[in-house]
């Protein structure tokens, strides 16, 4: 079991939206890139995620998302999860979002 695993997605979007009460018909198409390494700390402490999704195309954005989880003892975790995502010709935006899990 290697403690560092990665992962590589694309992700191909093609949309195509009919007329709809007098408005034209347009077409949607966009490409997403899916880059993501995670860390499994030692005894099943925990895990550290950062996840780079270039998206390509009609619609375009950088996100970034980065995530540290601890396992604080069997069926019960806490997670810290920060999410930036950079909009082209929109506002950009970022979030905060901490969890506890309990499972059982």
């Amino acid at each position: 079991f290697a403690p560092l695993q990665t992962n590589v997605g694309y992700l191909m979007n093609r949309n195509s939206i009919p007329a709809f009460a007098g408005r034209f018909a347009s077409t949607l198409n966009y490409s997403t890139l899916f880059v993501t390494g995670q860390y499994f700390l030692p005894g099943e402490l925990g895990v550290a995620s950062a996840t780079v999704s270039p998206t390509f195309g009609d619609f375009k954005r950088l996100a970034l998302d980065f995530l540290a989880q601890w396992n604080i003892r069997t069926g019960m975790n806490l997670s810290l999860q920060y999410s930036y995502f950079n909009n082209q010709g929109f506002a950009n935006d970022d979030f905060w979002s901490l969890k506890y899990r309990l499972e059982y």
